[in-house]
Parts: C-alpha cells; structure tokens; sequence
C-alpha cells in the first residue's frame, strides 16, 4: 500500500507548509494520506478528492488547509477524516462538499464560504470557530453540520458554537445539534423561513425529520442567526417557530429578541422538534361600518350573520381568529339580535401580543331601513378623538379607491397596505392631508387592510376590491 506522511519539519520556529498546485489532489484505491506533529496540508485553489484511497487525521496529528480565489470540491467515495479543516480562502469563493466529511477538532473560517450542498459536516465533540457574515457555512441543499455531546443541566450552552444556545434545570444526556440551512416553506400560509434550522435531539437513534417529542424539558433556546441568513424578512418580526414533520408549523413565540446581537430567545420549551425563525405579527383589525337592519324574525329581531361585509376583518401572521363579544360574552358569527341598538366588540388574535380589538353597533328596527342607510358607502372614521380621521370612497370598488385623511395638523401622513393574510402589498410615504390619493387599481378581488399613520397617531381601514 502507498502511503503518503506528512511529518511535522520545523524551520525558524514554523511548520513547514507542503502546498499543493495542481488542479486537483486525486487520491485512487490503495493510497492512505495520514499526517503526524500537527502537519499542514495547504491546497491553493486545488480540489481534494478521495476516489478510493483513505484520508485519516486523528486528533492533533495535522491541518487541512484551502486557500486561494478559486471556489473548489472536497469529496470522497468514503467520509474524509479531517482533524482540523481550516478555510481562509479569498472572499466569496466557495469550498463545496461532494461528499459527507467528519471534522475531529475545529472547523476554522478567516475567509470564503462553505457550501454544505446536501452532505454532512459531522463535528463529532469538535467546534466551529471564526464564523463571521462574510465567511460561514450555507446550503440550498438537505445538507447539515452536527455536533454530539452531553447536556447535563446546561447553562447558556453552545454546543460545538452552531448557534443553539441551551439552558435547561433537567439532563438531557447525550444529545445531538444539527444546523442546517435550506429556508423551511409553508409557515403560516406563504410565510418563509429564514436560512437556518435547528434540530435539537436527546436521543441519537431519532432522525432529523421525525424528532423526539422530549416533553417536561422547560428548555431554553437562544437561536443565533447572521444577517446574511434573513431571506428579506423583517428581523423585528422573527420568532421561533417549530414543527414535528417537516410539514406542519406552529408559532412557538419569543421571550426576547435582540436585532443587534442577532437572535431570538424562547423560555420554557417543553417540545424539542425543528425549529427555525419566520416573522410572527400581532393583529390588526377593522370594524364594518355601524349596521341598520330591519327585522325579519318575529318580536322585531334580526338574524345577523357577521362575516364578509357586516363582519370585521383582520390581518397579521399567522392568520388572526376573530372572536365577537356582547357584554363580554362572546356570540356566534351568526346572531339574534333584539330591536334596538346593540354595540358589538370585535378581537382578533393570533398568539402574538397584543390582540387587537374595535367595536360597531348593529341596529333593528321595525320597520324598512330607509334607502340613504341601507345604501351608505363603507367610509371609516375611526379616530375617536375627532384629530386624525380617514374617508374612502368607494368601498367596495370594481376599480380604484379615493382615500382622503382629514386632521388639524399639517403634518404628513403615510399609510401601508396589507392583504387579508397579512402580507404586505404597498407603501405611500409623505402624503399631504386633506388630498385626495388614490390606491387598489391593481389590487386583486380580496379585502384589504390599510394602517394609516400620522405622527402617534394611526387609523386603520378595511377595502373590499371586487
């Protein structure tokens, strides 16, 4: 058998690094690449490539080390048993796994990418040093980096340094982190992930899509992210978000978020599944106009189903319940009311604080509702102190929408537009009062929800484009 050793050479107090020129260091069956004293291998803009040799580093014997302006492949037919891969390649270039590997001692970054690609970074009890925005580890792929170790009553723990940090009052034994980072699909509607994900499992024989369910745990989780891992969403959004297989999401929450330090912080887990961060808002909310009704049930009472036009509508991630309440008591949506004028309180919620509530009367009379009621336009005045306040006309519209803010003050005003699930869909910045602007000639059939703001004050209305 051949075999290549790289021995340790000292010269004026520094390794001798052996380095690498050819396009690729190809190591065919029968070849076995092992090095002692903590020897250096330095391949410059060169691949590495175990075709059906053996590559084997045992802890402290040497250092793999890529550099270059050249993106470049590590891969093998067999894992590749480094004990201390190093990156300092220039930025932007790539070092891309064709195969699965397993890191000893450190991953070490002070320059380019790590592609993961669909294979595994297996750190064993080692740890990943220098991870920085500019150079880190990212996939599109199913790959993943995992670190394995014993959390025994952890504090702040941050195994292998993936960005889980763990704290837990109970042992949780021999447990397993994987990090990966294809951007998880299907969070509350067309919500998306950020691009990163973690599995954190106690037990080794679980597997990453169908995890154990570890409940009594009262963990807590600080998920540690990088700007450059944000997908465009809005980072004072993000909060945890887990789910049991892959499929299926529920919102987990937050307990503390910190933009600057980037992360996202949740106390008493029961639950240990997949868990990433997508944005979570709270609910915002709009009343239909006051309803006139005639009775149409005996003793003057009206049946009154409050959904589409006669029902509130609200916005906000996920998609808020609507709950209504007479007295404090709540109702169905589909309800008797007595004649008379009755004042009906809207909430909305959706697990993120706070919910958000408005009220609107519904009135029976006994006779026919005149024509100037039954045919009153949707317009909204919902500013109670009578300062800022919100016209529009029509609504419901075929075509456009006319929305004039009336207020004392000279002040600009700016509004934003969602869709019915929350999702974002314009801005208007800097708008004169009492103008006519008009919005929605491009706007799909749907309801929509506009946030109208001036200075403190806000005022929020629903459209009905048809």
């Amino acid at each position: 058998m051949k075999k290549i050793i790289l021995l340790l050479v000292v010269c004026g107090g520094s390794p001798f690094l052996w380095g690498q020129t050819t396009a690729a260091l190809n190591l065919n069956s029968g070849v076995h690449l092992k090095s002692q004293g903590g020897a250096y291998l330095v391949l410059n803009n060169t691949h590495l490539i175990n075709e059906d040799g053996v590559i084997q580093q045992e802890a402290g014997e040497g250092v793999v080390k890529f550099t270059g302006g050249a993106s470049v492949l590590i891969t093998g037919e067999v894992p590749i048993l480094i004990d201390r891969l190093e990156l300092a390649k220039q930025p932007a270039t790539v070092l891309r796994l064709g195969g699965n590997i397993r890191v000893g001692t450190s991953l070490t970054f002070s320059g380019g990418l790590l592609n993961l690609d669909n294979f595994m970074v297996d750190l064993g009890s080692g740890v990943l040093l220098g991870e920085s925005e500019q150079s880190r580890i990212y996939t599109t792929g199913s790959g993943f980096i995992q670190v394995i170790g014993l959390l025994n009553a952890p504090v702040q723990v941050n195994m292998g340094n993936l960005g889980a940090v763990v704290s837990s009052g109970v042992n949780l034994g021999n447990t397993i982190i994987r990090r990966g980072h294809a951007v998880q699909t299907g969070i509350a509607g067309m919500n998306q992930s950020i691009k990163r994900y973690f599995d954190i499992i106690p037990s080794p024989k679980s597997t990453p899509i169908k995890l154990t369910n570890a409940v009594g745990l009262k963990i807590s989780l600080r998920f540690r992210y990088f700007d450059a891992e944000l997908n465009g969403l809005n980072e004072s959004n993000l909060q945890q978000w887990r789910t049991k297989d892959s499929l299926n999401w529920e919102l987990a929450g937050a307990n503390s978020t910190d933009a600057l330090a980037n992360y996202v912080q949740l106390n008493n887990i029961s639950k240990l599944y997949r868990t990433t961060l997508a944005e979570a808002t709270a609910p915002i909310i709009s009343c239909p106009e006051n309803l006139t009704v005639s009775s149409n049930i005996s003793a003057c009472r009206a049946v009154i189903n409050l959904t589409g036009s006669n029902g509130a509508t609200a916005a906000g991630i996920p998609v808020p319940e609507l709950t209504y309440y007479i007295n404090g008591s709540p109702i169905t949506t589909s309800y008797i009311f007595p004649k008379g004028t009755t004042t009906v309180m809207a909430m909305a919620s959706n697990g993120v604080t706070p919910t958000a509530s408005c009220t609107f009367t519904v009135t029976v009379v006994c006779g026919p509702v005149t024509m100037a009621a039954a045919q009153a336009p949707i317009s909204e005045q919902l500013n109670p102190v009578g300062k800022l306040s919100i016209t529009v006309l029509p609504n419901p519209s075929d075509n456009y929408f006319t929305l004039r803010a009336s207020s004392p003050s000279a002040q600009p005003f700016n509004i934003r537009v969602f869709d019915a699930l929350g999702r974002f869909v314009e801005q208007r910045s800097n708008l004169t009062v009492n103008l006519m602007v008009s919005i929605g000639q491009q706007y799909r059939p749907g309801v929509y929800v506009v946030e109208v703001v001036q200075g403190k004050e806000k005022v929020v209305v629903r459209l009905i484009k048809r």
